[in-house]
């Protein structure tokens, strides 16, 4: 994703955090696309974020980050502790409808909780991506969804 000054030399997660709500009609329609599309509300935001994202940096491909609890493992049941590992989901917006959107995230977030056994890292390890200490590797936008 493009940038508005240069990156700093090492990586300082002085980001931000942009907050926001819907109204009970946007947030209906937006249930609605989920309820017809037979998927989530998660999955229908992923899609518009995505799409906000691409039109921003003016791409049509990213690479959409999503955390996600990865506790599959029978061994790990029992443990305390925070197994958060983050989910790439690639997206192409290219010529695409929402709904297309919406179908195509859907198709890309179960192939990715699919393969939940392999970590982030594992996954950057075996594409060989260069390791730069300015930029995250593979994702450099994410989306978490809180509900309060």
């Amino acid at each position: 994703i493009p940038v508005d000054r240069p990156r700093p030399v090492v990586k300082s997660y002085e980001g931000d955090r942009v907050g926001f709500s819907v109204g009970e009609g946007v947030l209906a329609g937006l249930r609605r696309v989920a309820r017809e599309e037979s998927t989530t509300l998660f999955t229908v935001l992923a899609a518009a974020y995505a799409l906000v994202l691409g039109r921003a940096a003016g791409q049509d491909r990213l690479i959409l980050g999503t955390p996600s609890t990865n506790r599959n493992s029978h061994e790990l049941e029992g443990v305390i502790g925070n197994f958060l590992d983050l989910l790439p989901i690639p997206v192409d917006a290219g010529g695409s409808t929402l709904r297309g959107l919406v179908q195509q995230v859907r198709a890309e977030f179960l192939r990715a909780h699919e393969l939940t056994g392999v970590s982030f890292r594992q996954l950057v390890d075996g594409l060989g991506v260069g390791r730069d200490l300015s930029t995250s590797p593979l994702v450099q936008a994410v989306l978490a969804l809180q509900s309060v």
